[in-house]
Parts: structure tokens; C-alpha cells; sequence
């Protein structure tokens, strides 16, 4: 049996397909808030990961937790969290859909509305082809404008039932 070759980029090892070669991360741990127009998709600037690929045919694995609370308790049964590349959504738009990676899931019942927060835990894996750096953002689009407070709860007063968490990016290079 002979064991397989490792390639080397730039004096570093670089393992067979399917094996990571770095990962690249945001965490935030303070809160926010970004306006949503409704039907526009919205980089959230503060989630944003940056990466350059070590091999042409890498595949990018994006992680994200969203974590907080949307203004309108309607926003929540049509809005779709994502990660754009550059600018541009990841996942290709199908008619007049609100597209994305995953949906909000609701936490609360109608009495929590202002006190229980969304979130959002996103998985994709990009082939961007390409060894130039790439920026990736997550991203909300939702049918109706509203605020959405990240990594609290719209009602945000000191007390032990309103609720403070952490949101994050990573991207991972995977070995293709």
C-alpha cells in the first residue's frame, strides 16, 4: 500500500479532497439593530466573513447562527436568512419567491412576541471556483419592513426573562 501525496501551496500541506484547510470566523457578541424594506434583501454588515481559497476546486462550507428578534411578529412567517458572496445571494431566485438558505424559526407564543427571540441557523456549501478572496455577508429578506434586533429581544430591559445571545459567520475550505 502506498500512502497518498500531500500537495503543498506556499510551504503549507494542503490535505486530500474532502479534508478542511482553514476556516475563517465572525462572532458576534454585542447587539444591533438593521432596517428591512420589504421584498429587498439585506446584508447584515456586522456578519461578515472573509476567506481566500488555497485551491481552485475547494469547496466553501458558510455557517450562521442568526440570533434576535423581528419589530413585527408578522415578519416572521415570511422572512428567509442567507449568505450572499460578494454582493450577490448564494441561492439563485426563483420567480418572485423569497429565497434562501433557511427559514426563521419562532421560539415564543403570541404573548412572548416582544420578549422571546427568532433565529436563524443557515448551511451552505459554495463551489465560488476561484483562488481571490471572497467576502461572505448573511443576509435577511422578508415580505414586510420592520427592524430586526440582533442578539436581543425587541423589548430589551435588564430583567432575567429577556433574553441576550451570539450570533456568527465561519467559512470553512474544504479540500475538493
Amino acid at each position: 500500500m502506498t500512502a497518498a501525496r500531500l500537495e503543498s501551496i506556499n510551504g503549507f500541506l494542503i490535505p486530500p479532497s474532502g479534508g478542511f484547510i482553514q476556516t475563517q470566523y465572525t462572532q458576534l457578541v454585542t447587539t444591533t439593530s438593521v432596517a428591512l424594506t420589504a421584498n429587498v434583501m439585506k446584508e447584515i454588515d456586522v456578519l461578515t466573513v472573509t476567506i481566500t481559497p488555497n485551491k481552485l476546486n475547494s469547496i466553501i462550507k458558510l455557517e450562521a447562527q442568526l440570533m434576535g428578534e423581528f419589530s413585527s411578529t408578522s415578519s416572521i412567517w415570511n422572512a428567509v436568512g442567507t449568505f450572499t458572496r460578494d454582493g450577490s445571494n448564494v441561492v439563485a431566485q426563483v420567480g418572485s419567491r423569497e429565497c434562501g438558505v433557511s427559514a426563521f424559526m419562532i421560539n415564543y407564543d403570541q404573548d412572548d412576541d416582544n420578549t422571546t427571540m427568532e433565529s436563524c441557523h443557515l448551511t451552505f456549501f459554495d463551489t465560488p471556483n476561484t483562488l481571490s478572496e471572497i467576502t461572505y455577508k448573511v443576509a435577511i429578506n422578508t415580505s414586510i419592513s420592520n427592524t430586526w434586533y440582533i442578539n436581543r429581544t425587541v423589548e430589551d430591559t435588564d430583567t432575567n426573562n429577556r433574553e441576550r445571545a451570539i450570533s456568527s459567520i465561519s467559512a470553512t475550505e474544504v479540500a475538493g
